[in-house]
């Protein structure tokens, strides 16, 4: 019985040819010897044989093309390959050295039927070569996917402008009609190349100029994808002449900036059109650099400091604001702090800023006790102050101490955006938020929904309800509270303080929930009276 149950109910010979063939479809070689799934039994040769996509697959491998075909039997391995891929579009894979394979037989032969070209260089010394062998090989009319890209990442020293210049200033269209994705080092952008049919550009690290960046993307108005990596300039150009590059299809921009070309994403920023639902993330270099939002960001100077180019279109279709500062290592090491702008109704940013940051560069050196706002609180403001913004949400748990919102951090945040619904506030401490909202006159006349996660004890539950009915007899209720303790230290609200927050808020959600002790019956503690609590005990915590 145990033998018979274990017996395959189909044998791999009972299975129908064309099966065969459908599985083997889906299995892609990764080096050459996977040709020895051929030589399993004849039939198993046979339904490879037959199946082109494994051939395609398999001349796609690095390093299975070779430069010098001097044998004969390098030759006609090729020369199979190319025939048992049948009808199929071509992926090619190369290094700097096997370059040359493209202009020899039998691969130079199929040169029309090429759909991905991928050349990795070793070094970037070669970039005018490529350019010019690249054009050499002349029409790719099948060629949809083309990446010219460095082996190490290491970029080399500047060169004079004229080491930029391309062999065609005019894109060469007819050639490559079908090209949508290029990914390339700058030094291997060359306008032959950057047709109107691109949805995808991906520019890496490296030197260019910037004039030259935007004239060649006037090259590709329905672009989709656009990523720019680090990017150098040797010489600087003035581009503020140059008109606004239209980018109307653009769906995903992302540009990291660079602290040897400086003002770059604001160039950017500000010379390319793009429409509201574009996503762009901006990813400033540090942790060493001071990151100065209002420089990196462009803004109308003249007419009231408002955003102007793609940020004009971009953010005032956003809602929601989250500001998150996410530790990385120990507190010497840089932590990264994430603004996120969000549109209603989805979970994707719409624009996103990574800067990176070491500890001590939040409050600049500002004692908790000094009445002067931090230094990165009025950064985040003053670049980025909103009417539209009615959701933010603020995430400081994972710094650690002496850092913290104070009040007067928190009354430049409600000032900067006074049209706030909602507030979630995730942090150590938020005594200073408390202090703000019952601060005279009272900010956020909106304000509808509270919620709050943080480290203070029990003490905390008693500027809570002063600070809420105070707000409250001044008109501007809240219509749902959510307070939790991330310390488990921290005792849970009594039945008293949950009564007189559900008195001003028509909805409480809290994390404890006990029944009261006879004595929390009996009477609030000693310094509460029953309408308020007494200014010198508020003042403590």
């Amino acid at each position: 019985m145990m033998q018979k149950s274990m017996e395959p109910a189909v044998d791999i010979h009972d299975l129908p040819f064309e099966v065969l063939i459908h599985i083997f479809r889906f299995i892609r070689p990764t080096w050459r010897g996977n040709i020895r799934y051929a030589h399993v039994c004849r039939r198993l040769r046979a339904a490879i044989h037959d199946t082109p996509e494994f051939w395609r697959d398999m001349i796609d491998i690095q390093r299975v093309l070779r430069s010098s075909w001097s044998r004969e039997r390098s030759k006609a391995f090729l020369a199979v390959f190319l025939e048992r891929a049948q009808q199929l579009p071509l992926h090619i894979n190369l290094v700097q050295s096997e370059f040359d394979t493209l202009e020899t037989r039998p691969l130079g032969d199929y040169l029309d039927r090429i759909s991905v070209l991928f050349v990795q260089w070793e070094r970037g010394d070669f970039k005018c070569e490529l350019r010019g062998r690249l054009l050499a090989l002349g029409p790719l009319p099948t060629l949809e996917s083309l990446e010219c890209t460095y082996e190490d990442p290491e970029y080399t020293r500047p060169h004079s402008l004229d080491m930029y210049r391309t062999p065609s200033a005019v894109p060469c269209t007819d050639w490559y009609p079908k090209l949508s994705y290029l990914e390339v080092n700058p030094d291997f952008l060359m306008d032959a190349v950057v047709v109107p049919s691109l949805r995808t550009l991906l520019i890496h690290m490296g030197y260019a100029s910037l004039s030259g960046i935007l004239a060649t993307l006037r090259h590709c108005p329905l672009l989709e994808r656009l990523h720019i990596g680090q990017i150098f300039e040797p010489t600087y150009v003035p581009i503020e002449s140059m008109s606004p590059v239209p980018l109307l299809h653009l769906h995903e921009w992302t540009m990291f900036d660079s602290y040897e070309c400086p003002g770059f994403p604001e160039v950017m920023l500000r010379h390319i059109q793009c429409p509201p639902t574009t996503r762009i993330a901006l990813h400033p270099v540090g942790p060493y650099n001071k990151i100065i939002l209002s420089e990196v960001v462009p803004k109308d100077r003249i007419e009231g400091g408002s955003h102007i180019g793609a940020l004009s279109a971009v953010l005032p279709t956003t809602t929601t604001l989250d500001i998150q500062i996410v530790a990385g290592g120990d507190r010497w090491v840089s932590k990264n702090l994430f603004l996120k702008w969000y549109a209603p109704g989805e979970d994707v940013p719409r624009l996103c800023i990574t800067m990176s940051y070491r500890v001590g560069d939040w409050n600049g050196g500002i004692s908790p006790t000094s009445l002067q706002p931090y230094p990165y609180m009025l950064n985040i403001t003053f670049a980025f102050s909103s009417q539209t913004i009615t959701d933010l949400r603020l995430d400081l748990a994972n710094e650690p101490t002496p850092v913290f919102m104070r009040r007067i951090d928190w009354t430049i945040l409600f000032d900067a955006f006074p049209a706030l619904i909602a507030l979630t506030a995730r942090l150590r401490s938020c005594a200073g938020l408390l202090r703000a909202l019952r601060q005279a006159p009272l900010r956020l006349g909106r304000l509808e929904r509270l919620e709050v996660t943080c480290a203070n004890k029990i003490r905390v539950h008693h500027a809570l309800v002063i600070t809420l009915e105070m707000r409250a007899n001044q008109g501007l209720r809240l219509r749902l509270l959510g307070f939790c303790h991330s310390n488990d230290d921290a005792g849970p609200f009594s039945d008293w303080h949950l009564a007189r927050l559900r008195a001003v808020v028509a909805e409480v959600i809290t994390s404890f929930r006990r029944e009261p002790s006879r004595a929390e019956y009996a009477s609030p503690p000693s310094y509460i009276t029953n309408h308020a609590i007494h200014p010198d005990r508020i003042s403590r915590w």
